[in-house]
């Protein structure tokens, strides 16, 4: 009975060998296989069956790449020393808010005789973006009033012009002014009088995905929706640092991506998009220097206009906007804007929201963006 129990034993472990598949040990390079294009993986190689002369045979296999997994902070402490994905956190409090979203108001888009429809609607679509991100904090249930042209498209232009209060001489709408870039035209503006208008003036040569032609009607856009949130008298009150740095901001944001947005943001600080003088200040500055610069734009001041450098403040800005988006987040800053409208201190607000004087923020800041304006590059 047992010499009968051992034969069925040995009888079953012979038929399992059989059925066994052949082990990984036998794929290997040159070794034969059956079917072209079919892979396998052994240990950290995957080997793919190729034609090798006349038969079939594994490849050399390649090793698997494992990226690592970076985990992006919630938050990055405003009084603390900035790592250099300061950028990814940011953005990361961006994208969550911008999640929320799902209504727009409505749009009236108007383009030039001279415009191409299809090019336009690539050229505003960080609009698009932005007034649907900004409908949340600023519901405006009239019509917005967009007017797009190109070089060619002055006379059509100025007739939009004074019906917003578009006039000299607080406004230069010269046709030598309009017309100066010609095909690379990329200007306009945003003003909110009797109603939230925006008109640009968008390049007819050249690639549109460049970030600093993307991020543009976001960042006007921007402005109508800082009116919108704190009021004539908010934005008033309301520094020049933190108006066109915000817009420049939220213009990069939205004309962006989380997978691009890093490199977008080292693209912005390498080119500086502002005044030959505000690029050779920057270039040229010692971290005092910066903080000097930071200080006068924070309260308004004139140290700086006579010489365009007052230009810097959307590359200071932005920078500083960065970093209060990655402490607080897109409701802090938010908060920030409101509070200034309510209170008319800027610098009391800033301490409220986050904790911190402007000026103790302001030297913190001042060398990080010392070496950012270090890479701006010679056009």
């Amino acid at each position: 009975m047992l010499k009968k129990l051992l034969i069925a034993i040995t009888s079953l472990a012979l038929i399992t060998s059989a059925q066994t598949p052949a082990s990984h040990s036998a794929i290997k390079a040159g070794a034969a296989c059956k079917k072209i294009g079919s892979k396998s993986t052994v240990g950290n190689k995957t080997f793919t069956c190729i034609k090798s002369g006349k038969k079939l045979a594994w490849d050399k296999g390649k090793v698997a790449v494992i990226k690592p997994v970076i985990i992006v902070p919630d938050t990055w402490p405003i009084n603390k020393v900035a790592e250099k994905d300061i950028y990814s956190i940011a953005d990361k409090n961006f994208r969550k808010f911008q999640q929320l979203n799902s209504t727009s108001p409505k749009l009236i888009v108007n383009y030039g005789p001279a415009t191409e429809k299809k090019r336009a609607d690539q050229y505003l679509d960080s609009l698009y973006k932005a007034s649907n991100f900004w409908n949340t904090d600023w519901k405006y249930d009239g019509e917005i009033v967009v007017a797009l042209g190109t070089s060619e498209d002055y006379n059509w232009m100025a007739g939009f012009w004074p019906r917003f209060g578009l006039v000299p001489p607080y406004f230069n709408s010269s046709e030598s002014s309009y017309t100066a870039l010609g095909k690379y035209c990329n200007h306009g503006s945003a003003i909110f009088s009797n109603q939230p208008f925006f008109w640009g003036c968008m390049p007819t040569d050249g690639d549109l995905e460049i970030i600093g032609l993307k991020k543009f009607s976001a960042h006007e856009y921007t402005h109508l929706a800082q009116f919108g949130i704190m009021g004539n008298a908010g934005t008033r009150y309301m520094p020049n640092l933190f108006l066109e740095g915000s817009a420049d901001f939220y213009g990069m944001s939205l004309a962006s991506n989380s997978e691009n947005i890093s490199k977008n943001w080292e693209l912005y600080f390498s080119q500086g998009f502002m005044s030959e003088e505000a690029r050779t200040y920057l270039k040229n500055a010692s971290n005092d220097d910066i903080y000097g610069l930071l200080m006068d734009s924070f309260t308004n001041g004139t140290n700086f206009r006579n010489t365009r450098v007052e230009s810097s403040w959307m590359y200071t800005g932005a920078y500083a906007t960065v970093r209060m988006i990655a402490a607080q987040g897109h409701d802090g800053f938010i908060g920030f804007m409101k509070s200034v409208a309510e209170t008319g201190s800027a610098n009391q607000s800033f301490e409220k929201i986050y904790g911190i004087k402007f000026e103790e923020f302001a030297k913190i800041i001042a060398p990080e963006i010392n070496s950012l304006a270090k890479t701006i590059k010679n056009r």
